[in-house]
């Protein structure tokens, strides 16, 4: 990917690595005290540790791989772990009460989360082992496992990094990240996202039977409509006003996006 923006990103990342490892200020989130890079048993630093969090449908992953590719252009090993792996699998959500909180807080294994992050700090993250989030059937796999390699970056996408709720009994999930990104947009363009991207998703369940989508596979365009704006206003924006949105005053870097979902901004945070 050759978008500015994106290098820009990359290049922050490289700072705030360039940072830790030379003992310049803290680049942690807000309330953290910053970490020094430590060595695993070769002796290669630990890698810096990047959080990409902010609403559902407002382009976590999108960025991710993108600052990914722009890290991997500049030399750098890199490695993508999303948080939904850590969601409860549906039958445990299913027995918590917890089916329609997907997303919120409560939904995630938070404990297992921030002891991964808290490894990875400690000890560099290779041959690391990572639950899988599989789409296709809306639920975590019971058998695919991604294991991490060594790498100079990992980045961490997705909810629950931020914000209330975003935290467990040792304390704030992000604590050992070294720079936390917000990706922040209109919350009406969000909702438009989040609509297109379920109509599509239910559309493609003529054509791929056997997954989560196969519920709407006979609906029409009119309902499909209904029941995405019924999962954006009872689910999603809720989780966005009470958990996702509190938790950019704590991010290092706002990044926006505008209605075509292009970068418009990369701003320090004002409210950090």
């Amino acid at each position: 990917m050759d978008d500015p923006a994106l290098h820009t990103l990359a290049q922050r990342i490289a700072i705030a690595r360039d940072e830790r490892d030379g003992g310049g200020p803290s680049t942690g989130p807000a309330g953290s005290t910053g970490r020094s890079g430590t060595t695993d048993s070769t002796g290669a630093r630990s890698p810096i540790l990047v959080g990409i969090t902010g609403s559902v449908a407002v382009g976590k992953s999108t960025l991710a791989a993108g600052v990914a590719s722009a890290l991997r252009d500049d030399g750098r090993v890199v490695e993508v772990v999303s948080t939904d792996g850590f969601l409860w699998p549906n039958e445990e959500l299913n027995r918590l009460g917890l089916a329609m909180r997907k997303g919120f807080p409560e939904s995630y294994d938070r404990d297992g989360l921030a002891s991964l992050l808290r490894a990875i700090a400690a000890r560099g993250c290779g041959g690391m082992v990572i639950p899988i989030y599989d789409h296709f059937r809306y639920d975590v796999s019971p058998t695919e496992r991604h294991v991490l390699t060594r790498a100079d970056v990992v980045v961490i996408e997705g909810l629950c990094l931020l914000g209330p709720g975003a935290e467990c009994a040792s304390g704030p999930i992000a604590e050992p990240l070294d720079l936390t990104i917000y990706v922040d947009a209109d919350a009406a363009d969000i909702e438009a996202w989040h609509r297109a991207r379920f109509v599509a998703n239910a559309r493609r369940a003529a054509a791929e039977p056997g997954g989560f989508w196969d519920l709407f596979s006979g609906f029409d365009d009119a309902s499909l409509d209904t029941a995405a704006a019924y999962t954006w206003d009872e689910i999603n924006a809720e989780n966005l006003r009470s958990h996702v949105l509190p938790g950019r005053g704590d991010a290092d870097i706002v990044v926006t996006k505008a209605a075509d979902h292009s970068i418009v901004g990369i701003h320090p945070n004002p409210e950090h």
